[in-house]
């Protein structure tokens, strides 16, 4: 951060809807670094560690309005929505020419519902699918696909899992 002759320097402070619950002064240290106080303005300006841009990454529907406002009048803000059915077709597409898969048409629509809107999971999935069935996919693979990672959701007792995976000869989707 003090070597004006290297490289630019970001800071991303992640998930920072998290520093709202049970909050122990880490929201405000982070506002008070972020604004610079007007009576201090130009002393502040000299501060290099005032000019690193900051990137603060926080889910606002996980946050109580009035408890975010707060950050929001220090920063600018940059709204993401969730991509749409088209978008996730584009990238299940790349992903399946990158990987030389072969997908049905019946799976791909099954892949993107099964994504929720989500890219990350998009493309969990479609790693579970090369690893697990090949690169001819059917409907048939994201069904099966499907329901191994369904019953990974399933809330199991530690315990109880840490038991069958040290005790148990599993095959690799039930570990998955």
């Amino acid at each position: 951060v003090t070597k004006m002759n290297s490289r630019p320097v970001g800071l991303i402070m992640d998930e920072v809807d998290g520093m709202f619950k049970g909050d122990r002064g880490g929201i405000d240290e982070l506002i008070s670094y972020i604004t610079i106080p007007s009576v201090r303005r130009k002393k502040a300006n000299s501060n290099i560690n005032r000019r690193v841009p900051i990137i603060c990454i926080c889910n606002i529907g996980n946050v109580k309005k009035e408890t975010i406002k707060c950050l929001q009048k220090e920063c600018h803000e940059v709204s993401f929505s969730l991509p749409d059915k088209r978008a996730l077709l584009t990238v299940l597409n790349r992903v399946a020419n990158g990987e030389g898969m072969q997908v049905s048409e019946e799976a791909k629509g099954s892949i993107i519902e099964y994504a929720q809107s989500d890219f990350r999971r998009l493309v969990g999935i479609m790693e579970f699918l090369y690893v697990t069935c090949g690169t001819d996919i059917r409907q048939e693979h994201v069904v099966w696909c499907y329901d191994v990672l369904s019953r990974k959701e399933q809330d199991l007792h530690i315990t109880e899992s840490v038991k069958r995976l040290i005790n148990a000869r599993l095959d690799g989707p039930t570990v998955y």
